[in-house]
């Protein structure tokens, strides 16, 4: 029982930990932005949109806030090889309880009443040469 309990304690402070380090870390990687259709899945959620942008690098996807993105013209950088720096942000979707919406729950079980992603806020996209 007291394995249990140190375990939980620990994986929380894990899991709070990931969550505060994710917060405004800024990255730059080589990757290929990609334009995604709506789907029934998380990661459509998080982007709150029909249509939205991911950067796929070899070790990750991050989804990209698309307004900014598109100031910075990431249309006509698809599906090419870039560098890209941006900002890692915490996203907090507020929802109404009769839409459909990803559930997470709280630390007592109950589910939030809210949802919480990760989005990519473009500050700089360069065509990678080479």
């Amino acid at each position: 029982m007291h394995l249990r309990i140190i375990f939980v304690i620990s994986l929380l402070y894990f899991l709070g930990i990931s969550t505060m380090t994710a917060q405004n870390t800024v990255i730059q990687e080589d990757g290929v932005i990609i334009q995604q259709q709506w789907t029934k899945s998380e990661q459509s959620y998080c982007a709150g949109g029909s249509e939205y942008y991911v950067f796929k690098t070899k070790e990750a996807e991050y989804i990209l806030v698309t307004e900014k993105a598109v100031k910075l013209g990431v249309k006509r950088l698809l599906n090419q090889k870039i560098t890209l720096k941006g900002k890692l942000v915490t996203k907090k979707i507020k929802f109404s309880p009769y839409e459909q919406h990803p559930v997470e729950y709280d630390i007592n079980g109950k589910p939030k009443d809210y949802y919480e992603c990760t989005v990519l806020e473009v500050e700089k996209i360069g065509a990678k040469k080479g």
